[in-house]
């Protein structure tokens, strides 16, 4: 039965998980919670200091370039 209609079984499960399994609710979900939001922040931070230290960097090199 299954190679027979292994196109159509593909195309039904394929929409059940489109339709039922992931659906906008449950990325957003995922996406949008405490702890993904503490971890964007915590990454933010840290490359917000790491550009600001580069400059800081070539900014000393700049002044001190003779």
């Amino acid at each position: 039965m299954i190679p027979k209609r292994q196109d159509e079984l593909a195309k039904q499960l394929g929409k059940l998980v489109v339709d039922h399994l992931i659906t906008p609710r449950s990325i957003q979900n995922k996406v949008i919670n405490d702890a993904s939001i503490q971890n964007m922040k915590i990454f933010v931070q840290a490359e917000v200091k790491k550009a600001l230290s580069t400059q800081k960097v070539l900014l000393n090199c700049l002044i001190n370039w003779e």
